[in-house]
């Protein structure tokens, strides 16, 4: 909870400041974008140091980083030097249906570069409206979810907000010619100025005015997309020739990608991106006037953008580095993201899914923070704009960082496997700052929940007010990516509306299991928690992924416990009470219960001491002797998976 301390000084380390001292005496050195350097060493260096602040903690002072990139807006900014300010915001629209609306077998390599394109297109169209404007890069103080709100100058304002819609309004014809409207760009402006004093300050009448303007001008312009934009001769401009066998677009040509696949000029293009990704971890782009053509092009594919150039653009090349760790890799470079790239995944996903443990299918994973709105809320309680940038750094951060360190296996505090550990099995697809969306080997998606969920309560030193919920469902390999997101949708929903006892929220459901779990349930709580009883099977299960035969845990006894487990619940539903020692009509003489189960399955048996586990053997006592209706449906249905042949 938030505390009433004053803020706090942490000391820095002789070491990081050697480590400091050392990287800017690179500054000096042909081959970087100097500019750059010093914005990624300030991240770096400067965004846990000092006055350092984990708003999801709520630790009070704020992180130099995040003080100085503001400030530096500010001053941007602040061409009058009357210390007022409009706010501005970019909101992207249509996310979801260009990611997840593909088909084709070989959609996975367009879904690599998807999210990318858009992640891209959002920075430069940005960037586009920042140098409009005359203002920094500092300037932008939130980027969430395709939602993007940055300062403005007081001065000429009229004249400003025409420029700038003329900015969009560019851009969301080329959309809307490139992707039939599928894209919005929506842009608003504050109704009123904002003070430097409710910037820095409590927020005021001024700085909630603002904000509330731009929410009703957004949702306005996104009720009235591409009005006034379609000209004379635009019908003739969607052709009904050809058809992308990915993203389903009528063409006029289709690009041969290799031999016999061909596909429309954008998902060419986003698969190149993904190819760039994994195998430079940089994309290269040239900005290009090629007649009346004005075009990105990346390897051998051209992306033709539109006929009308923009004053403000200039023809050039846009290098991008991914996920920078050192100075070094920063070199030729002129701009940088952290974005999860997807390394030594299969291109298909029926090669994904024959990658999982058990049944060969796939998982979905929908993930989601708890109540933004009020997290935001209480940021905004010490300095609002700082830390407002400040959180929604620190959320991109947490989901580009860790799914990084998940795929490649460098994750040093991940969750304790049911599978033996190895790098992850899953595909980044779409996230938004504060959710994502991944699709992977069921069994590895599933170990990806339980990894985030554990990273996350330690990212936010288990803080009650910022929790996450996650939604899990499994499909065959054919399944359509739009629907594995509605229904990995539909149950973080459920993971949602799960409140039990004063707990609300703050879950992990599973399309396979009876009700969602809290995450008190998966890693601690006065029960057993699920990590418990996942410790002592490994050499129970399948080893790798590729040999079930080495699996002693029988699906027999598997099913006898979900019989079991399944007997004692319609008690529950009609209001019966649960009795310990239970037994179900369906074992041998209708008289087997769980302490018959620990004594005679064999499945169970330890191969060094020839006895069940000692988890086990204390978790079966327990059920036996419960006063509670203990669940197990998530458990052992997991478990029925794992263990089946391809």
């Amino acid at each position: 909870m938030p505390t009433e301390s004053a803020p706090q000084k942490y000391e820095i380390s002789p070491e990081l400041v050697q480590s400091l001292t050392d990287n800017l005496k690179k500054l000096g050195t042909p081959g970087y974008n100097q500019e750059l350097v010093v914005q990624f060493l300030a991240e770096k260096y400067l965004s846990d140091v000092g006055y350092a602040l984990n708003l999801l903690t709520y630790r009070e002072p704020l992180p130099i980083y995040d003080i100085l990139r503001t400030m530096g807006g500010l001053l941007s900014a602040d061409r009058t030097n009357k210390g007022q300010y409009f706010l501005g915001a970019l909101d992207v629209s249509g996310i979801q249906d260009f990611v997840y609306n593909i088909s084709s077998d070989r959609a996975l390599r367009s879904l690599r570069g998807r999210s990318l394109f858009l992640e891209l297109l959002s920075q430069v169209v940005l960037r586009d409206l920042l140098k409009v404007a005359g203002c920094s890069e500092d300037c932008l103080l939130v980027q969430n979810g395709g939602y993007y709100l940055f300062l403005l100058p007081c001065d000429k304002i009229e004249e400003l907000r025409k420029n700038l819609e003329r900015v969009i309004n560019l851009w969301n014809r080329r959309l809307l010619l490139l992707q039939e409207g599928r894209i919005f760009l929506a842009f608003a402006m504050s109704a009123s100025p904002v003070t430097v004093q409710e910037f820095l300050n409590k927020p005021g009448d001024g700085y909630s005015d603002a904000i509330s303007s731009i929410g009703r001008e957004l949702a306005l312009r996104k009720r009235q997309k591409f009005v006034g934009m379609l000209e004379p001769g635009d019908l003739n401009s969607f052709p009904a020739i050809l058809t992308c066998p990915i993203c389903r677009r009528d063409v006029n040509k289709l690009v041969r990608l290799v031999e016999g696949e061909e596909f429309c000029d954008l998902c060419c293009f986003c698969i190149e991106l993904g190819r760039q990704s994994v195998e430079r971890g940089a994309l290269e782009i040239d900005l290009q006037q090629q007649g009346k053509n004005y075009c990105w092009k990346a390897g051998s594919f051209t992306l033709r953008l539109g006929e009308e150039k923009g004053e403000w653009e200039e023809p050039g090349a846009l290098r991008v580095k991914l996920n920078p760790r050192e100075v070094e890799d920063l070199a030729g470079s002129n701009f940088y993201l952290n974005f999860p790239v997807a390394a030594g995944i299969e291109d298909d996903f029926n090669d994904l899914a024959k990658l999982s443990t058990g049944w060969k299918g796939l998982g979905a994973l929908r993930a989601d923070v708890d109540s933004l709105g009020n997290l935001i809320k209480g940021s905004a309680k010490y300095a609002p704009v700082i830390s407002l940038a400040s959180l929604s750094r620190l959320l991109n951060r947490f989901f580009s960082e860790y799914l990084m360190q998940l795929q490649q296996g460098t994750l040093t505090t991940n969750s304790d496997t049911v599978v033996n550990p190895k790098i992850r099995n899953f595909h980044f697809i779409y996230g938004g700052g504060d959710d994502l969306f991944v699709v992977g080997a069921w069994s590895d998606t599933l170990e990806v929940a339980l990894d985030l969920g554990r990273c996350w309560r330690t990212y936010t030193a288990q803080n009650p007010d910022a929790t996450i919920s996650m939604g899990l469902s499994l499909h065959p390999s054919k399944f359509p990516v739009l629907a594995m997101a509605q229904i990995s949708g539909e149950q973080l929903e459920r993971a949602k509306s799960n409140k039990v006892d004063g707990r609300a929220k703050n879950s992990l459901s599973a399309a396979f299991a009876r009700r969602p779990l809290f995450w008190e349930e998966v890693f601690d709580g006065e029960k057993p928690p699920l990590q418990e009883l996942v410790q002592p099977l490994h050499h129970l299960l399948p080893s790798g992924g590729q040999d079930e035969e080495n699996a002693r845990l029988s699906r027999s006894f598997l099913r006898r416990m979900l019989q079991a487990d399944a007997a004692t619940h319609p008690l529950i539903e009609n209001g019966g009470r649960w009795k310990p020692g239970l037994r179900f009509a369906h074992a041998p003489q209708g008289k087997v219960d769980y302490l018959y189960l620990l004594a005679t399955s064999s499945e169970l048996k330890s191969p060094e001491t020839g006895s069940p586990s000692q988890h086990l053997r204390d978790y079966l006592r327990w059920l036996h002797f419960s006063s509670e209706p203990p669940d197990l449906s998530f458990f052992l249905n997991w478990l029925d998976l794992l263990v089946r042949q391809a």
